[in-house]
């Protein structure tokens, strides 16, 4: 995975990679799993470690198959589970259509940027494709702070706007 992108690192932990791809970049044949136990990456894009990751993702020809893939990050819990295609939306009457990739939140605990410190949960679901998905859902901030600073009040220079928000 190091070699691949520095997005993405691994730490430690155990994983299995068997995937083999054929076909072209515009249709692509995928086919294989992925198994991860107590997997542990880090990321630029993130301000802590991603631990005890565990589960499985499979496959299967033009689909991915997440199967219960879950990890821990900053005092809670990530899980990841559905399908998703890859280049060709589902059509109407696919079965995987009722089960569309979705990432689950719960408890995690953010800092961003000095514009929320607090909680966030949430369902985040990714559907059409890996070539052009759709995200949608729901993500709830509480038992935090908004930070509204001046630039977010519209550079105006007014200190009211730099006041923190509490959230219930």
């Amino acid at each position: 995975l190091n070699a691949i992108t520095d997005q993405l690192q691994w730490q430690a932990g155990r994983g299995e990679v068997n995937v083999q791809v054929r076909g072209t970049l515009a249709e692509p044949i995928v086919r294989g799993r992925i198994n991860l136990e107590d997997a542990t990456f880090t990321s630029p894009a993130l301000k802590g470690p991603l631990t005890n990751v565990t589960g499985e993702i499979r496959f299967n020809d033009d689909r991915i198959r997440v199967m219960g893939l879950q990890g821990l990050f900053n005092a809670g819990q990530l899980q990841l589970a559905g399908v998703l295609p890859l280049v060709t939306p589902f059509s109407p009457e696919d079965a995987d259509r009722a089960n569309p990739l979705t990432l689950s939140l719960r408890q995690i605990q953010v800092r961003a940027s000095d514009i929320f410190a607090g909680e966030v949960n949430g369902d985040i679901q990714i559907t059409d494709s890996l070539r052009s998905p759709d995200v949608g859902g729901f993500v709830q901030l509480s038992q935090g702070q908004f930070f509204l600073t001046d630039a977010l009040a519209g550079g105006n220079g007014s200190s009211a706007w730099e006041n923190t928000l509490p959230l219930g």
